[in-house]
C-alpha cells in the first residue's frame, strides 16, 4: 500500500493531468460566472426565464438519447476497449430524433399556450439539440483516454463557444426575439465544436472495434445506466421544472442564475471524477473501499470549504453584479449551494456501486433519491414558493447522502464477514 500510493504521488501524469482539469474547471466556472451577468443585463428578466424553463427541460428530453451509453462507454474505454466509443455514438445518434420528437412537442404547447418565445426556443432546441446530446460522450472518452489535454481544450472551447449568442445581441441583430436569436446560435456552435471533438476521437480510434458480446453487454449496462440517470433526473431536476411550470418566469430567471452557480460548482465534482474514476475502477475492491473512505472525506471537506466561500461572494457580489430586480438569487444561491454539499457523500458512495457494477444498489440510491428529490420540493412548493422548493432540495441531498453512507458501510460489513 506504502509502494502505491507513492508511486501515485510521483506519477508525473497525475499530476498534469489533475494540474489541467483544476485549470480547465477554473476557467469554466469564471466563464460560466461571468456569462450569467451579460446575460441579466443584455436580456429582460421574463426572458431569461424562458432560458430557465428550457433548461429545465433539456435533462428530461435528453433521457430519450440513452445518456447512460456514454457512461457504459466511458466504463469499457476505462478498461482499454477504445472501440465503445463508436458503438455508443452509433445508437446515442438514432436514438436522439426521440428527443427532437418531443421537444417539437413542446414548442407546440407553449404556442398554444400564448408564449411564442418559448416556442420559438423549444422549436430552434428541437433542431440542434440531439445532435449535441449524441457528440455529447466525445467529453467523457477524452477522459477515459486519459487524454486531459485534449479535455482541457475541450472544456474551455465549449465555454468560449457559450458565448457566440451574445454577438448579434451586442450589434443589434436578432431575429425573432433576443432571447431566440441569443439560445440558436449557442445550440449551433456547442453542436460545431462536439462533432469536431467527436471526429477527432473517431479518427484516433480508427478500426477499433467492440467484439459482439462485449457490445451487447455495453449496450445492456447502458441501458441500466439511462434508467439510473432517469432517476436520478427526477432526483436533481425537477425542481427546476416545477419553477418553470407553475411559478411567473421572473421567479425562473432568479432560480435560472442560482442554478448556474451551482452548475459551476457541479463541475468541481465533475472535474475530480473524470480524474479518478479510471484509476479507482482498476484498484482491488478492498483498496477501493478504503479510497473512497478516506479520499471522500477530505474531498467533502474542501466542497464544504468551496461552497461556504460561493456563499459568502454571492452575497457580496449578486447586488453589484445583476440588475437588483434579482434581488431574491442570493438566497436560492445558499440552499442550492448547501443542498450540492450535503449531497457530495452520497456522490461518493455511489459512485463506489458504479465502479463495482452494483445496479441493484444503484437502483435503491436512485429510487430514494428521485422519490424524496420530487415529493419535498413539490409539497414545500404550494406552501411557500420557489423558497419551499430550494428548501425541499435540501433535505433531500440530506436523506440521499445518508441512505448511501449507510449502504456503503453494509457493503463493506458484508465483504468482511465473506
Amino acid at each position: 500500500m506504502r509502494a502505491a500510493i507513492l508511486a501515485r504521488l510521483c506519477d508525473r501524469n497525475l499530476w498534469v493531468g489533475g494540474g489541467l482539469l483544476l485549470l480547465a474547471n477554473a476557467v469554466v466556472a469564471l466563464l460560466g460566472f461571468a456569462r450569467a451577468p451579460i446575460t441579466a443585463w443584455l436580456l429582460p428578466q421574463d426572458e431569461v426565464g424562458v432560458l430557465g424553463v428550457i433548461a429545465a427541460w433539456l435533462p428530461f428530453a435528453q433521457l430519450l438519447t440513452l445518456p447512460g451509453l456514454d457512461q457504459s462507454a466511458y466504463q469499457y474505454m476505462s478498461k482499454g476497449h477504445t472501440g465503445a466509443f463508436r458503438a455508443s455514438l452509433s445508437h446515442r445518434a438514432r436514438w436522439s430524433l426521440a428527443s427532437a420528437l418531443v421537444l417539437g412537442v413542446g414548442a407546440i404547447y407553449w404556442w398554444r399556450q400564448g408564449q411564442p418565445s418559448l416556442a420559438w426556443v423549444f422549436l430552434a432546441t428541437a433542431l440542434f439539440y440531439p445532435a449535441t446530446a449524441a457528440l455529447s460522450g466525445a467529453a467523457s472518452a477524452l477522459s477515459a483516454l486519459a487524454d486531459f489535454r485534449g479535455l482541457f481544450l475541450l472544456r474551455v472551447a465549449d465555454s468560449l463557444v457559450r458565448f457566440a449568442g451574445f454577438a448579434p445581441l451586442l450589434l443589434s441583430v436578432w431575429w425573432g426575439s433576443r432571447v431566440v436569436t441569443y439560445h440558436a446560435v449557442n445550440l449551433g456552435m456547442v453542436a460545431l465544436l462536439f462533432a469536431v471533438a467527436a471526429g477527432a476521437i473517431l479518427r484516433r480510434t480508427r478500426g477499433a472495434r467492440l467484439a459482439t458480446q462485449e457490445e451487447r453487454a455495453m449496450l445492456g449496462y447502458g441501458r441500466h445506466q439511462t434508467a439510473i440517470t432517469a432517476i436520478g433526473v427526477a432526483q436533481s431536476r425537477t425542481d427546476g421544472l416545477l419553477v418553470g411550470m407553475f411559478l411567473p418566469l421572473e421567479t425562473m430567471a432568479d432560480y435560472t442564475m442560482a442554478l448556474a452557480v451551482q452548475d459551476q460548482l457541479h463541475r468541481l465534482w465533475n472535474a475530480y471524477l473524470a480524474l479518478r474514476y479510471p484509476p479507482l475502477v482498476r484498484l482491488p475492491r478492498r483498496h477501493r473501499q478504503r479510497r473512497i473512505l478516506f479520499e471522500g472525506g477530505a474531498i467533502w471537506l474542501a466542497f464544504a470549504g468551496v461552497g461556504l466561500g460561493v456563499c459568502l461572494l454571492a452575497a457580496w457580489l449578486v447586488p453589484v453584479l445583476l440588475p437588483a430586480v434579482y434581488a431574491r438569487t442570493v438566497l436560492y444561491i445558499w440552499w442550492l449551494v448547501g443542498a450540492l454539499v450535503a449531497g457530495v457523500p452520497g456522490a461518493f458512495c455511489e459512485t463506489y456501486f458504479r465502479t463495482v457494477e452494483d445496479a441493484r444498489t444503484l437502483y435503491v440510491m436512485s429510487l430514494v433519491g428521485a422519490l424524496t428529490g420530487v415529493a419535498f420540493p413539490a409539497l414545500l412548493l404550494a406552501r411557500n414558493g420557489a423558497m419551499g422548493v430550494v428548501a425541499g432540495r435540501f433535505y433531500a441531498s440530506v436523506l440521499f447522502s445518508l441512505l448511501g453512507l449507510a449502504l456503503f458501510v453494509r457493503a463493506i460489513r458484508r465483504e468482511a464477514g465473506t
